[in-house]
């Protein structure tokens, strides 16, 4: 009777013990990962697959009409971890209701190539032509390394697919503004970068109108978004058991004054769908 009774003891405590582990040392024991766990294991999981494709669609509306004037496909290859091929493709377009739908008989328009570096996807040598930078833009791979440099509010969205999990990324307003300035900035660069390239081609004075319209250009850039109200979200989709992405679907809205007084409203929606990992 009494070797039951100690034995019950023992026994009790060593499940008091566990549960004590699991409240204060293993927090995970009782409770789901956080949405800035999902994000982190989602997009670090990339990084251990050894190829995986994606494809996507850019619609951009100026002013609130609901009508989108621009719009833009593209696709991706992402072989040996860290080599990126992106097609633009002429299939896709946007839906009232600010969702896509696909077209069939789509064929490439150009081709550019990435290389995975400290973090960064850079342009490969000799490819890096305006396209080429147009591309890098839409690049989904670079946005979300991106997003781990900047601090934005990570919640879960209710209401996700079965099987899936559903992170909303929101930056605040002057990191939101400046992802904008810094896309902007780096592609009015890459213009400058391609003049000087080919400054041989043109006179001295043209070379002195030349620079002096990229500098009064960049400088009316900076102007106008330090009066800018901008707003960047992102919503990325994850299989809740691969813990990789579906799909990332993201909202850029930017509100600015031009130079003649007008106030604009603009805004770039982006939806890209991932698969075929291997």
């Amino acid at each position: 009777m009494k070797s039951w009774i100690i034995h019950s003891l023992t026994k009790c405590l060593v499940l008091t013990a566990a549960l004590l582990i699991c409240m204060f040392i293993l927090p995970s024991c009782t409770h789901s990962k956080t949405p800035e766990d999902w994000f982190r294991l989602s997009t670090s999981g990339l990084a251990g697959v050894d190829s995986f494709t994606f494809h996507g669609q850019a619609a951009v509306r100026s002013e609130d009409t609901g009508i989108f004037d621009k719009s833009f496909s593209f696709s991706g290859k992402v072989n040996h971890h860290y080599r990126l091929s992106m097609q633009e493709v002429t299939n896709g377009k946007m839906l009232s209701d600010n969702s896509f739908a696909a077209s069939s008989g789509g064929h490439t328009i150009r081709t550019a190539y990435f290389l995975h570096q400290h973090g960064t996807w850079v342009p490969l040598e000799g490819n890096e032509s305006m396209k080429t930078q147009t591309l890098s833009r839409f690049n989904p791979l670079a946005q979300m390394d991106t997003l781990h440099r900047f601090h934005g509010y990570i919640t879960e969205e209710m209401g996700a697919g079965r099987g899936t999990k559903v992170i909303r990324i929101e930056l605040p307003a002057e990191e939101a503004r400046k992802w904008i300035r810094d896309q902007l900035e780096e592609e009015m660069d890459q213009l400058r970068k391609q003049f000087i390239n080919r400054s041989d081609e043109f006179s001295k004075k043209k070379r002195a109108e030349l620079e002096a319209v990229w500098s009064d250009g960049k400088k009316e850039l900076n102007s106008m978004l330090k009066q800018a109200d901008a707003q960047a979200v992102f919503h990325l989709t994850i299989d809740s058991r691969t813990i990789l992405p579906r799909k990332l679907y993201t909202e850029h809205r930017i509100s600015y004054t031009d130079p003649a007084g007008k106030r604009q409203h603009e805004m770039l929606l982006t939806e890209v769908h991932f698969g075929d990992y291997r």
